[in-house]
This record gives structure tokens, sequence and C-alpha cells, in this order.
């Protein structure tokens, strides 16, 4: 199991050496002026492109915001993050023109990001904008606190050693340096720093799809895939790209 501790075969020459010399804190810790903290731990880094065919390459940067996370799991020198496809659920959501169906839809599509070889796991907590804590968590805290992606960023890449920043949105545990202050929005996040060997995808939307149209439908999401990502598409685009593509005879 991949805990967050130091592993004896990290070298100081790696892009997340210096959160290794943070105070590890609670996950729940409440915020102490005597905390160390770090910020602008992900703007600090340039993002990186993934090669064109790499099967994950659609799904970093801002592909997949808001994508829920349906699991974590960490295994020996490897993390899976399973998240819901949120753009086919969108999708999905216009295509059936039933705004209740939206809850299951938020679990029906599910793509898999494993990371193999992982040499290097920190898990950060944001308590401000900009402000992160490190954090001693393992696979059953964790897992039950990350809610949807914020971001998803590669910030170095070679065939053989990749660098990955993932930000998630918490499921909401607000608290405030004072407490006569409202919350922070942006305390109940958290950021994993993951150094790994190579990043590989496992994709089963299209089965979620057969399920939840019984069959029906396919020549909709083929057609998807052709165009996706969509960066901040939201129901008017799909309702007027669908339109466009039935007045061009595009489906069936």
């Amino acid at each position: 199991m991949i805990h967050t501790r130091q592993l004896r075969r990290i070298k100081k020459t790696s892009l997340f050496s210096y959160l290794r010399e943070l105070k590890r804190v609670g996950q729940l810790a409440v915020w102490s002026d005597e905390c160390e903290e770090s910020k602008d731990v992900i703007d600090r880094f340039a993002t990186v492109a993934l090669p064109d065919a790499h099967p994950a390459k659609r799904y970093l940067g801002y592909g997949q915001n808001d994508a829920e996370a349906l699991g974590i799991e960490f295994g020996k020198e490897s993390l899976t993050v399973t998240l819901n496809h949120y753009d086919v659920a969108r999708l999905a959501s216009v295509v059936l023109e039933d705004a209740a169906a939206w809850p299951r839809l938020r679990s029906a599509f599910p793509v898999g990001l494993r990371f193999e070889g992982i040499s290097e796991l920190l898990i950060l907590r944001i308590v401000e904008q900009g402000v992160y804590q490190r954090i001693r968590s393992r696979q059953r805290s964790i897992a039950c606190v990350v809610n949807d992606v914020i971001q998803m960023e590669c910030i170095a890449y070679t065939p053989s050693q990749q660098h990955y920043i993932l930000e998630f949105n918490g499921l909401g545990r607000p608290f405030s340096r004072n407490l006569a202050r409202p919350p922070s929005p942006y305390n109940d996040g958290y950021a994993f720093c993951i150094q790994a060997t190579d990043l590989v995808v496992n994709e089963h939307y299209r089965q979620g799809w057969k399920h939840v149209f019984d069959g029906k439908n396919l020549d909709v999401l083929d057609a998807f895939e052709q165009v996706w990502p969509v960066p901040a598409w939201g129901k008017s685009n799909f309702e007027e790209w669908i339109g466009n593509l039935r007045e061009q005879g595009g489906l069936s």
C-alpha cells in the first residue's frame, strides 16, 4: 500500500521534494498560525502537454472539471482514481430530456485513471485559496472526503517519468481562521502530487451509455467522441450541437 510517508528512493531532485519539508498535519486539523503552509503549490508549476497519442490527453487540463470522484484505490506502487465522465453525463441528460435523471447519471459513466510505478505521492489539503498543508491520509480517509475534480494537470513528462497534480473539491468540512467570519469556500479541497512511470486509462463510459439507453442512441455518443473534449459546454451548447447534427443528417 502507498502511504504519504517519504520513500527511501525519492531523490532531492524530485519536483515535489520541497513539499517534504512541510510539517505533516492531521487531515481535519484546525487551523493554527504555527502550522507550516505552502502557498501557490499548483500555480508555481507550468503544465505540459501529453503526446497526442496518449489516451489520457483528453482528460487532463479542464476537460473533466466537475467530474464526480467515484473511487480512489491505493495499490502497490499504484493509484487508481475513478471518475464519472462529466461531459458524457451532460450529453446523456440532454438526450433524455429529463432533469430528474441527473442524480443517477453522475455515476453512470466511469473512467479509471491508473497511475503506475509511483515513486512519490503527496496529498495536500487546501485550507485557503492558494494555501496548502501536507496531510496524513490513507485510502479509507481520503476516499471518503473527495467529491469532484477541480483540475488535473501534467507538469513534467518523459516516457519513463511523469509528474501529475490532481485537485479535488472536498465534501464540505468548513472552518475559518477567525470563527467570527464565514467559512472560506477554499478550505475543503485536496491536491494529489504524483510522480509515476505511466498513466493508464480504463474507459467504461460506453458500457454505461448502453445501460442507460438500453443499447440505443449510440450514434449520438459516436459523434460526440469525435468532438470531445468540449471545455465549458453547458446544456444549451449540447442542445445546439445535437440540433445541428440532426439537421445535417448525422443521426439516424
